[in-house]
């Protein structure tokens, strides 16, 4: 099994100990933003008009999936289904905690703060409409369905999704704002990655999702929390002006490109 811990605390570990050096700056922006807010918004509020919901399953569902996806278990292991809200709810709280500490020393919490939550709810709304116009049957409802509207919605894993976006939110918010070095960087991305990995390899295990529906959520996730940060960036530039070696002036740009 992976080991948690160290992947979970290189997120605040990063924030706390890199220089402060932004190689961007991070805006909030009116339309922008709106548009990020009413995309999810009229996500959660229309799905209700053009999808059915989730429905309960009272006999087995037949034909379950092969290649990949018949690597799934096909009954519930309720311990690895505890480990995996662990490391899902571990991973939020870190997450929020190394954007709070990189934006309180940075001055700019609100900012980090608006993103993170912006990433969070629109994974949240993606995730939401999938499991909906897929109503995929879990695992487990192949041969012992609970008779609730769960049974349906494999596809794809919001524990896979939220621990994601969590994780790679907070990197990309660090690597935007500070001048890490290529191995923080590889350590960002990286613990962001296999905790992905892990809470999904965690849920196939239980019984509650196919390997693609985790793939799937784990895909979601990233893209959401490494887009959402860099629309709102601005690449910082300095300008610096000398004298030149036979009078005048030289002027010079500097920044990362």
């Amino acid at each position: 099994m992976i080991r948690i811990g160290p992947l979970l605390l290189s997120l605040c570990l990063v924030g706390v100990s890199s220089p402060a050096t932004a190689a961007y700056e991070l805006r909030l922006d009116p339309m922008l933003d709106g548009a990020i807010v009413g995309s999810f918004a009229a996500l959660e509020l229309g799905l209700p008009l053009v999808a059915p919901a989730p429905r309960p399953l009272h006999a087995p569902a037949t034909n379950p999936p092969r290649g990949l996806d018949g690597l799934a278990p096909l009954r519930t292991h309720e311990g690895f289904s505890d480990a995996s809200d662990v490391v899902r709810w571990a991973t939020l709280g870190l997450g929020l905690a190394a954007v709070g500490i990189d934006g309180w020393s940075g001055d700019r919490l609100v900012t980090n703060a608006v993103i993170f939550a912006e990433a969070w709810y629109l994974t949240s709304a993606l995730t939401a409409v999938s499991k909906q116009v897929a109503l995929r049957p879990r695992p487990y409802a192949y041969t012992e369905p609970k008779g609730r509207p769960d049974d349906s919605s494999s596809f794809f894993s919001g524990h896979a999704s939220s621990t994601a976006v969590a994780a790679f939110t907070a990197a990309r918010l660090i690597d935007l704002q500070r001048d890490l070095p290529t191995a923080a960087r590889i350590g960002l991305y990286g613990g962001a990655t296999a905790l992905s990995l892990g809470v999904g390899s965690l849920r196939v295990a239980a019984g509650m999702h196919f390997p693609t529906d985790v793939l799937a959520g784990a895909a979601a996730g990233a893209v959401v929390g490494i887009a959402i940060p860099t629309l709102h960036s601005v690449k910082r530039v300095s300008i610096t002006v000398a004298p030149g070696p036979e009078g005048g002036l030289m002027a010079g740009v500097g920044g990362r490109f």
